[in-house]
């Protein structure tokens, strides 16, 4: 890992990013699906 060695705080900032891409789009998915069974429950009721 020779950019590591070079560039410890670059490659530990595009992991941070990454993680927060990750766990920002899993909530986003949720919330995405909770409406969309919210709006099948309003509509079959």
């Amino acid at each position: 890992v020779a950019a590591f060695d070079k560039y410890p705080y670059l490659v530990v900032a595009i992991v941070a990013v990454a993680i927060l891409c990750v766990v920002g789009f899993y909530f986003y998915a949720k919330k995405q699906k909770a409406k969309v069974e919210e709006a099948e429950k309003a509509q079959a009721a």
